[in-house]
Order: structure tokens, then sequence, then C-alpha cells
């Protein structure tokens, strides 16, 4: 079915990537491309249209898009620049992204209406993420959805079970997982917590800057590589951390280890989607900092329903929660709430 300028002005104003990604996508199909060929060789689909070139060399940077790519309409034919990364999945979704520059700028209807829209910052990132989209969305298609998660909610082992399954990178994983229901924040980091991606799908939770290291996933990285199938649960904790200073720690860290890197789900606390009875999810108590499993906790709290700490007996109620330190945001120590103070003392 022809996509309408009418159908790319009704999708473009509320942000409604996902189906102008669809449509451009379902207007190659009808052009006579298959889904499969283009999912399984992007490179080779690319090369077999004949209206665009993939040329692969060195790179000093790419300006304005996310991957290590660019695309130039000025050449005859316009090229498609690539950075050969050493990861296949990742070139194929930088050639996928760039080849969806490509169909926004030769696209008429489309390009009309990006004309018409004063804001061009807002059609700038309203293209980047068509492209991510895009290319997200034919390396992973309903199939291998339904097979990562089934009728479940998003799971970092059903994130990682789509990069084994599929020629898509990680972070093309996790940026399909944001188009599902539910909000988040992924993450992919190493050993250490240093994050080579990060984004989330709304404002319920802010997704942290590249450059701050995430401690809660460097602590965590011993248990998930002595864990059977190297995954873990945790709650609070350090939380997901800022460069601002500021912490968010009622959050749920569902993280598994990944061809080395660790792939991180993170969602609100006390979300239904984690199960009260899983015995290998870890707390934190709120006084302590203490993390602790359920199967360790005393009991539940008869207000909250949250397991208490094994050390501190503290539970998730917000009145018996120490308050949180006035310069760097981490909850004060009850030693430090018996000394009068407001900010932790190496602050």
């Amino acid at each position: 079915m022809l996509t309408t300028l009418t159908d790319y002005r009704l999708w473009a104003l509320p942000r409604n990537y996902v189906k102008i990604a669809d449509a451009m996508i379902q207007e190659i199909l009808d052009s006579g491309a298959v889904f499969e060929d283009i999912a399984d060789a992007p490179v080779e689909y690319v090369e077999s249209r004949g209206d665009l070139d993939v040329i692969f060399h060195e790179l000093r940077g790419t300006k304005g898009c996310n991957v290590q790519a660019c695309y130039d309409p000025y050449i005859d034919p316009p090229a498609i620049f690539v950075h050969l990364s050493g990861n296949t999945g990742r070139d194929n979704f930088s050639v996928l992204h760039e080849l969806a520059h490509h169909q926004q700028r030769v696209g008429d209807a489309w390009a009309d209406v990006t004309e018409d829209i004063t804001d061009r910052a807002f059609i700038k990132e309203l293209r980047e993420k068509v492209a991510n989209s895009f290319a997200s969305r034919l390396l992973l298609h309903e199939d291998l959805i339904d097979s990562a998660f089934g009728s479940g909610p998003v799971t970092a082992a059903g994130v990682r079970w789509l990069f084994d399954n599929s020629a898509a990178s990680m972070q093309a994983c996790l940026y399909r997982s944001l188009e599902l229901e539910g909000n988040r924040v992924v993450m992919q980091a190493d050993s250490d917590g240093r994050l080579f991606f990060s984004a989330a799908n709304s404002d319920e939770l802010f997704p942290p800057h590249k450059d701050k290291t995430q401690e809660e996933i460097a602590r965590s990285f011993d248990r998930l590589q002595a864990s059977a199938d190297g995954s873990l649960v945790v709650r609070g904790g350090y939380g997901i951390q800022h460069l601002s200073g500021k912490s968010y720690t009622n959050v749920v860290l569902d993280m598994v280890l990944c061809d080395g890197c660790v792939l991180v789900i993170a969602t609100k606390g006390r979300s239904e989607q984690f199960a009260f009875s899983d015995d290998g999810e870890y707390y934190q108590g709120s006084v302590c900092h203490d993390s602790f499993l359920i199967k360790d906790s005393p009991g539940r709290c008869s207000t909250c329903n949250e397991p208490k700490c094994s050390k501190c007996k503290s539970c998730g109620c917000p009145d018996k929660q120490p308050p949180p330190c006035t310069r760097c945001f981490m909850l004060l120590s009850v030693n430090d709430v018996r000394a009068g103070l407001t900010a932790h003392e190496y602050c």
C-alpha cells in the first residue's frame, strides 16, 4: 500500500518513528525486495540495488549519526561509507541505518514532510530514530521477537538470545527492545561498568551518560560470572548513576553476560514483571546497603510486601528509609541520621 503525504504528516509530529520506518520498509518490499534477503545479508542487498554503493574504509568519525558510517547523497551513485568495526552485526546495522537515510531522502512524500517542518533539531532527531528503527526492525523481525520474549516481559536473557540468533549487533538488539511494550532503560557495559551504549524509551527512567561508570554493574560482575546461566537480577543497589552525581535507586537491574559484555534491562522498582518468589533476585537493605537474596530474608513487610534485609531488617517502606544526602542524593546511613547529618562527610 502506498504511503501518502498525509500518512507521514500524521506520524511525524507525535514522533511515531516506528510507523514511519515500517512504511519505508514496506515501500522497499513493494519494489520486489525479499525481507529475508535484506535481513540475512544487508550489504549484498544494498550492493544489488544498483542505485547505491557500499564502500568500506577507515573513517575518522561521523557527524550526526550514532553509527560508524555515513551516507553521501552528492556523488553518483550515492554511497554508504562504513568503518569496518570487526563486528559483522554492528556493520550490518550501520549499513541499514544509512540505507534508511537514503530512503528518507529519495522518498518524495517523506522529503516533503521534513521540508515543511521548520524545527530542524526535531527533524534531525526524528530522522535518526527512523533510521535506527528501520535497521533494527529489518534485522530483528517479529518471529525472532516472539521467540526471544514470547508473551512475557522484555528480559536481558531475551536480548542475549536475539544477539545469538540473528545478524544484529548487541546495540541493535537493545534498541529493538525499546520498541516493545513497557518502559525501560537499556545498557551495554564492560566488566568495570563502563558503558558502550545506553538509551531509554520513556521519561519514566533516564539513561545514564556513556561517560558515567555504573558501579552496580561493576560490583555485580563476579556474581554474573559465578551464576549458572550468566544472569542476575538486582533490586536497588547503586541503581542508575548520572553525571550530575544523582542516582536513581528505585530500580530493577536485569543483567546478563553476553560475548564479554554485560547487557542490562533496567525498569522501575517493584515491577510486577519480576516474581517476588524468585530466589535468584538480589535486594538491598535500605539502611545497611548490603545486598541479600530473597531466600535469606527473615520475611516480608506486611505493609509494602518487600522482603526484609537479612542484616538490618529494613524493607521498602519510604518512612523506614533514611533520607538522601543533600549533595550526592545517595541514601544516608542510619549512623549519619543519628549524628544529625544531612550529607555524607565525604561529599
